[in-house]
């Protein structure tokens, strides 16, 4: 799909179903449960690092009300591209993935590893070993604005290079699942999508889980 797929990305709240067991007193849409030990039993064991890379040009847009969806909802109005932005008390909070992330794992937080390569802007995240959440998310390119010079979307953050890909748009949402999951023991790293070549990124996520299996090993 590329970038043309549906505009509403629920990456986190996808992520978490496809871990979460069917077990757990977390539901999704619906009332349907997580798919960890159902459709996809065996991908978790209980000895491992759980690692969890993202590869998105735009933030998540995980609703709690999948009417936020709908074009005809007379609660959610306005532009598409700008639910999320317009209406955050619809989707879920951040805390619904840190809390979820770390539960698979009890007693061993350092054993999550999150990644994300996202519209950062590069000149924020250059030095993975020195990453200041609390800088990139008070950048002013990472504030979330409409576009003045397109008000159905946002105000990108940075420019992909690379042939196809384009804007993208502020990953506050991976940010601060980053930055929450740090604080609670875990690893997490946040690179930019904004570069012609990902090795640099790819190895910062490595060197993550690394440290994570290091800690693991006691090597």
């Amino acid at each position: 799909m590329g970038t043309q797929g549906c505009g509403f990305e629920q990456h986190l709240e996808a992520m978490l179903k496809a871990v979460t067991p069917s077990t757990s007193s977390t539901t999704f849409v619906a009332g349907t449960r997580g798919h960890a030990d159902v459709e996809n039993a065996g991908f978790l064991r209980s000895d491992s690092v759980l690692g969890v890379i993202v590869l998105a040009n735009e933030d998540d847009c995980s609703a709690s009300d999948p009417d936020l969806y709908n074009q005809s909802s007379a609660r959610y109005v306005g532009s598409l591209g700008l639910r999320c932005y317009r209406f955050p008390e619809a989707v879920y909070p951040v805390s619904r993935y840190v809390s979820g992330l770390i539960a698979l794992r009890p007693g061993h937080p350092g054993r999550v590893v999150f990644g994300a390569i996202a519209g950062v802007p590069p000149d924020l995240v250059d030095d993975p070993r020195a990453i200041d959440y609390g800088e990139i998310l008070a950048d002013p390119r990472m504030v979330l604005i409409p576009d003045e010079t397109m008000p159905t979307r946002l105000t990108p953050s940075c420019n992909v290079p690379a042939p196809g890909l384009g804007l993208a748009f502020p990953p506050v949402r991976f940010t601060q699942v980053a930055r929450d999951l740090q604080g609670a023991g875990a690893h997490a790293i946040v690179q930019s999508l904004c570069q012609e070549d990902f090795t640099p990124a790819i190895d910062a996520i490595l060197g993550v889980l690394f440290d994570a299996l290091d800690g693991v090993c006691g090597r």
